[in-house]
């Protein structure tokens, strides 16, 4: 999809208020009155055009969210490293990355499904959503590469966790804030950012409550195009719930800063302060967590989605 800013409502407004002052200067008298009445229309249309000019300059640039691939791109060259999530519905927001992908978008195959459209595509990723007819088992392709997880498709009561952060809203609050933790400066974001959580990101257990998630891996997020948004998404069946037995899920979120951590050895310095903002805006110590079921408040019935943001709203 493509967007285009076009207000023809003040286009329209510029053309007949010009088209008033023109008619009004060809029946003008020549006395002192009249040229005081041309002088004010002359003001009239300079405002009015230095207004139509302002405007179309700041018309916003026209942002790609679809790519489209196209068959005849050499994918020969391509790794997978990843493939993420792995439980998935129709729809889910899905990431696999490696290398050698080149840079034109070019066709992948999951389970004997094309992929054609896609959200990004850069030589070491590649964002797309998950098409409808994906079956169980399903082997990931680009090129002549197989990703080694299979794709699992997920159950009905299954509930899909959507995490949004405003990296920019999210600096500024940072930049108030840091002095509280006694640091000389207010650390930067660093691209890109992750979100890890209490549960296993490995094939075959994907979903389940995982104690060891703080120094295990990490689920990449998705900047969309134009902005400092970032989003991701997991999906949890039934099984993987009931594994955090009606407790919450703890996570954080990480960005690429792998120099500045004074103040944790598993974090930046920025990730830090916002897992511990974000944890006592929830009332709660340590990490932020919520409960993945549908007496969640953020869960919409008809998505069968939690949507997580930051920062809270």
């Amino acid at each position: 999809m493509e967007y285009y800013s076009v207000n023809k409502y003040l286009l329209t407004f510029y053309l007949t208020g010009f088209n008033i002052i023109y008619k009004n200067n060809a029946n003008a008298c020549i006395t002192k009155e009249g040229i005081m009445s041309k002088f004010s229309q002359l003001v009239v249309l300079s405002l009015l055009i230095t207004t139509l000019l302002f405007s179309c300059a700041s018309t916003p640039k026209v942002v790609k969210t679809t790519i489209i691939g196209d068959s005849a791109v050499d994918l020969s060259a391509a790794e997978i490293y990843s493939v993420s999530p792995t439980v998935v519905l129709p729809g889910t927001l899905m990431s696999i990355t490696g290398a050698g992908f080149g840079e034109d978008a070019g066709i992948i195959n999951i389970g004997g499904v094309d992929v054609t459209t896609f959200l990004g595509w850069e030589d070491d990723v590649i964002w797309f959503r998950v098409p409808e007819g994906i079956a169980d088992d399903a082997e990931i392709q680009v090129g002549y590469e197989y990703a080694e997880p299979y794709i699992t498709t997920a159950p009905e009561g299954s509930i899909t966790v959507k995490w949004i952060i405003d990296a920019a809203a999210t600096q500024e609050m940072v930049n108030v804030k840091y002095t509280q933790y006694k640091l000389d400066k207010a650390p930067k974001w660093v691209a890109p950012l992750h979100i890890k959580g209490q549960w296993s990101k490995s094939e075959g257990t994907y979903g389940l409550k995982d104690d060891g998630w703080d120094g295990g891996s990490r689920q990449l997020m998705y900047n969309i195009p134009g902005t400092d948004t970032w989003v991701t998404e997991a999906v949890f069946t039934p099984e993987a719930m009931n594994s955090f037995a009606k407790t919450s899920m703890k996570f954080a979120v990480e960005d690429g800063d792998d120099e500045f951590r004074n103040l944790s050895s598993f974090e930046s310095d920025f990730a830090y302060i916002i897992k511990s903002r974000w944890a006592g805006e929830l009332g709660l110590s340590g990490d932020p967590a919520f409960k993945i079921d549908e007496e969640n408040k953020n869960f919409d019935p008809e998505t069968r989605t939690i949507t997580v943001k930051y920062p809270i709203q």
